[in-house]
């Protein structure tokens, strides 16, 4: 998975449907923004009016995208145990894993074989994580795993953070409601495709950034690729959102780590 925007020549069919168009059409308008990586801003300007943000884990100098990707991160057993458990329902269902984040029909399911095994997997990227972030993994607290069918989609949302409102409506605050940084690790069980043609495909379920943007203001948009891993700070700047699913269903494990330098 490469960070990419709509300009590019793959991004058809469905994608023109859910253009990733820049949040400032008006560039005279645009916001103060601060360099994340060498080619990658974010909106500064925003989040310096809202208090009680939590600790910005932010890439090291010199990184040129703003998350670690890892292609071929899973082996296929691995994922093929990920996907029996979903098969099968093995778990708990749970709807309130991201709350009004999360469209009606998801399926979400967690149980401790799923938690034991996210463990290992993100201590196996634990070099990759302190090269990217200067943190280490100090423990996977939580993990699921989710499925999406046609018509699911994931609003914007930070994954422990929960904005605050003023009587206007104006966010002042966005609250971390963990005590230590974060980080999402998301482990893909699909490809994102413009058109299903095997096993294991979706059309839709690409992962976008709405408050971080290239040079071009155009916002940081991933494709996910099946079997691999996708890390990113658990925090406000990198809020996300899932795009809708219009074929077949998107599978992934999500897990959230503790880390500390």
């Amino acid at each position: 998975m490469y960070p990419v925007t709509l300009s590019s020549a793959r991004y058809t069919g469905y994608r023109t449907r859910q253009k990733n168009s820049s949040p400032w059409p008006n560039r005279e308008d645009k916001p103060e923004l601060k360099p994340i990586t060498n080619r990658y801003l974010y909106e500064s300007d925003f989040f310096s009016t809202l208090q009680e943000l939590g600790k910005l884990i932010l890439p090291r100098s010199g990184s040129e995208s703003p998350v670690l990707t890892r292609q071929g991160f899973l082996q296929p057993a691995e994922a093929e145990a990920f996907a029996v458990w979903q098969a099968s329902g093995t778990g708990n269902a749970d709807r309130s894993l991201f709350g009004e984040s999360m469209s009606d029909g998801h399926i979400v399911l967690h149980n401790e074989h799923v938690l034991g095994l996210c463990d290992g997997l993100a201590r196996r990227a634990d070099d990759d994580l302190k090269n990217t972030f200067g943190v280490q993994i100090r423990r996977v607290v939580e993990a699921k795993a989710v499925t999406m069918p046609v018509g699911a989609s994931g609003n914007l949302h930070t994954d422990h953070a929960v904005r605050q409102y003023d009587d206007d409506g104006w966010p002042v605050k966005w609250p971390s409601t963990t005590d230590r940084p974060m980080l999402t690790l998301l482990f893909f069980l699909s490809d994102s495709v413009d058109e299903v043609t095997g096993d294991h495909q979706c059309v839709g379920g690409n992962i976008e950034f709405p408050y971080i943007v290239d040079q071009g203001y155009e916002t940081l948009l991933l494709e996910p690729r099946r079997l691999e891993l996708v890390a990113f700070p658990d925090h406000p700047v990198y809020s996300y959102r899932i795009h809708e699913i219009y074929e077949n269903q998107s599978r992934f494990v999500v897990a959230w780590a503790e880390v500390g330098e």
